[in-house]
């Protein structure tokens, strides 16, 4: 469970080095960057955290769904983000930027919204 921690935390880590003395371009490739990192760490982030929810009522059993420990809101909520940031669009973005250079968009809208 620590690795799968540490692994999700490198993408934060690395974004949060900030040079208050950029210029506006470098913050706006700064941003872009870092952008495309969370992208394309979101799949994997995404399925180590299911993962670890998993491993937590393998590992606890009965007592994991107890009400008062409140453990399966954790689980339902990991799920719940999962599913309303599908990593399919990431890999896209992703995509776009490592084949086009095509910048990813700072917010996300299915349909007509």
């Amino acid at each position: 469970m620590r690795c799968k921690a540490f692994v999700a935390s490198a993408p934060v880590m690395a974004g949060v080095s900030w040079d208050p003395a950029a210029s506006e371009a470098q913050h706006q490739e700064a941003r872009t960057l870092a952008h495309v990192e969370v992208d394309q760490s979101v799949p994997v982030i995404t399925r180590l955290v299911l993962d670890a929810g998993t491993e937590l009522f393998d590992a606890l059993g009965a007592s994991a769904t107890l009400r008062t420990e409140g453990l399966d809101r954790y689980s339902r909520n990991a799920r719940t983000i999962s599913s309303h940031n599908p990593h399919v669009y990431r890999g896209r973005q992703v995509g776009a930027f490592a084949v086009n250079g095509t910048v990813p968009p700072s917010f996300h809208r299915v349909g007509k919204g």
